[in-house]
């Protein structure tokens, strides 16, 4: 179980670099940027010398896919949470989790009980109340139809993020070295990144904030951290991805949760409190399967 604690833990010290960023006026999206090419250059550092790399081999077209849908997954989720509301956009996001799990039972052939369906339940309900706040209405640039196309885009995004990882460790994990999985995805999403940044220079002029460097430093060493972990989670544990992924999203809100209490002196609702509860009997129902 060590290796889902510390797929939570470094998965959260993600979120807290974040809020650190927002505190302290560092442009995000140049942070991750940076991040991705931080990243891809220590899963270099780790990998095995001795493997040949294949461009043409399916596991390196996966992983550049899976690059590019992190970076479009941040910028749908980013857009959606600032023009249509921060607390919708994480909702979705976490709500995706049916879509890892969909495919686990589906195609990969993972069972599920009626007490692992009561506790993702139980899980997607802690995530909702927990995560609810009073939040400032404010008219909304877009049109109905526009910011639920950005809601279900953050919904199929973060979910497919997620079904990539089990993917990959069911395809490709005993086959290639994952940092060599995790290398080509990083460099893949670092190139979007690029991409992105280019295009948004020519709709206007952008000017690169090197304040993000560091942050983007420290947030590459733990999203690889991360990336790392869930992967040795999903593989090493022998527990089926419908118990790591349920464990690792709601142990990520909790400890998230917890962070802003201690951290950032942010106060919860009742409401909150009770999500919380929730969110613990469900990975105690887990943990029990």
């Amino acid at each position: 179980m060590i290796t889902i604690f510390l797929a939570i833990l470094f998965t959260t010290l993600m979120f807290i670099c974040f809020k650190y960023f927002h505190r302290f006026n560092i442009n995000t999206f140049h942070a991750i940027l940076v991040n991705y090419f931080v990243a891809a250059a220590i899963s270099y550092y780790f990998t095995d010398n001795s493997f040949e790399i294949d461009l043409g081999a399916s596991w390196v077209k996966v992983s550049a896919v899976m690059g590019l849908m992190f970076i479009l997954a941040f910028v749908v989720t980013s857009i959606t949470a600032q023009k249509v509301s921060l607390i919708v956009s994480m909702i979705s996001s976490k709500m995706s989790l049916v879509i890892p799990l969909t495919y686990a039972i589906v195609f990969v052939g993972e069972e599920m009980t009626w007490i692992k369906a009561i506790a993702i339940v139980l899980a997607m309900v802690g995530v909702v109340l927990t995560i609810l706040q009073g939040e400032q209405k404010r008219p909304s640039t877009l049109s109905k139809k526009k910011s639920l196309l950005l809601i279900v885009a953050v919904f199929l995004g973060s979910g497919l993020v997620d079904t990539s990882f089990k993917h990959v460790e069911t395809n490709f994990y005993a086959l290639v070295p994952q940092n060599f999985i995790m290398m080509i995805c990083y460099a893949s999403a670092a190139l979007f990144a690029v991409i992105y940044f280019a295009f948004s220079r020519i709709k206007g002029p952008i000017t690169f904030s090197y304040r993000a460097i560091p942050a983007g430093i420290i947030l590459g060493s733990f999203n690889y951290f991360s990336f790392h972990f869930v992967l040795e989670a999903l593989h090493y544990n022998g527990l089926p991805s419908t118990i790591v992924f349920p464990i690792v999203n709601v142990g990520v809100l909790l400890l998230s949760a917890l962070a802003a209490v201690l951290l950032f002196h942010e106060r919860l609702r009742l409401i909150n409190y009770v999500g919380v509860a929730i969110s613990i009997l469900s990975i105690v129902l887990l943990a029990l399967q």
